[in-house]
């Protein structure tokens, strides 16, 4: 009776042998990952003020007093995005209300996502958005 096992220590090269394999596997999938021209945002961004959550069908941006429903966000060949998307919910002290349309710009630079915020939003420009989730959900009066 012949076994047929598969052992590390028998073959000449053991995990040696996989390293390589497995590196330029490694490194295909990053670049694959890594947003670029045409490529869709995935991930989640957040800084003390907005909280950008992006994937394959749909996207989000919470701010303290609102959410906003956006389009998936794709690239440019400048790793840019502008889309409009409409706010989802709102609280009662601003003066926005849901339904209205929400124009969000923005640009993918290293790790972090920088957005514009429409001109509605009197006190605030741009935002620098680093990679994680930050709750900010709490309007502030």
């Amino acid at each position: 009776m012949v076994t047929n096992r598969l052992s590390i220590k028998s073959s000449p090269l053991g995990f040696r042998g996989l390293t390589l394999p497995l590196v330029l596997g490694a490194l295909a999938c990053s670049r694959a990952l890594t947003p670029g021209p045409g490529h869709l945002l995935f991930g989640t961004w957040s800084s003390p003020a907005a909280s950008l959550t992006a994937g394959p069908s749909r996207a989000g941006l919470v701010l303290p007093c609102f959410t906003v429903r956006l389009q998936p966000l794709r690239l440019d060949d400048s790793s840019r995005f502008e889309v409009t998307g409409i706010i989802a919910s709102v609280d009662f002290s601003v003066p926005r209300h849901r339904g209205d349309p929400f124009p969000l710009s923005g640009q993918v630079v290293g790790d972090r996502v920088v957005i514009h915020y429409p001109w509605m939003l009197h006190d605030a420009a741009a935002d620098t958005l680093t990679p994680g989730h930050r709750d900010v959900s709490m309007c502030r009066p």
